[in-house]
């Protein structure tokens, strides 16, 4: 992990500071002009440091454990945790099942509204296999220390992905279940960029 750069809290402190020493100098009169032009000073500050920090390329953990790739970004974590199905037979159509997979998976996200499934589909243009499957994502505040809140984040996730497994094995009995790797999952958050890059060449 990087450590967060201390320039930016130094810059706050500065403004926060100034409002402090212009409302020694200023007037009763003064006061409140000032005051005013200040706070908008610490507003546009505070916009430009959360547009810096947003602009960045988000830290990504992987969890070789449970299988979960957690993106670290300026205001909030997202988890994801995916399982693949294999040899899946051409033509069959797999919304019926899917359906019943969903309701499986209703009882355990509805406990928590940080939650979501997602189909899983990913075709590249050049040479390759279709990769099909479901993919669990749960997002939480970035408040605290970030790795801890990623791990917190992957245990709950790796938990969702066991019972979505389960369902997933129940729904297709005759298609095998995969776990996702770091590549299949990288993918699938990416939309395919990288692996449409790679055919490409």
């Amino acid at each position: 992990m990087h450590n967060e750069p201390l320039s930016d809290g130094w810059i706050i402190a500065s403004v926060l500071l100034a409002i402090w020493f212009l409302s020694l100098l200023a007037g009763s009169q003064r006061l409140v002009q000032a005051q005013q032009a200040v706070i908008g000073l610490l507003l546009t500050t505070v916009l430009i440091v959360v547009a810096k920090r947003s602009s960045g390329t988000p830290m990504m953990l992987w969890n070789e454990r449970y299988g979960v790739l957690a993106l670290v970004r300026t205001w909030k974590l997202e988890a994801f945790g995916a399982r693949l199905m294999t040899s899946v037979p051409l033509g069959i159509d797999l919304s019926h099942a899917a359906s019943r997979v969903l309701q499986a998976m209703h009882a355990r996200l509805s406990e928590s509204k940080n939650g979501s499934v997602r189909f899983l589909l990913y075709r590249p243009l050049g040479q390759g296999p279709t990769i099909i499957g479901m993919m669990i994502v749960r997002t939480c505040l970035r408040v605290g220390n970030a790795s801890a809140i990623a791990q917190k984040l992957s245990k709950d996730l790796s938990a969702d992905v066991m019972i979505l497994e389960k369902a997933m094995r129940t729904a297709y009995p005759h298609i095998p279940i995969e776990n996702a790797g770091l590549n299949d999952i990288m993918r699938a958050v990416k939309g395919g960029i990288e692996q449409d890059e790679q055919s490409s060449k």
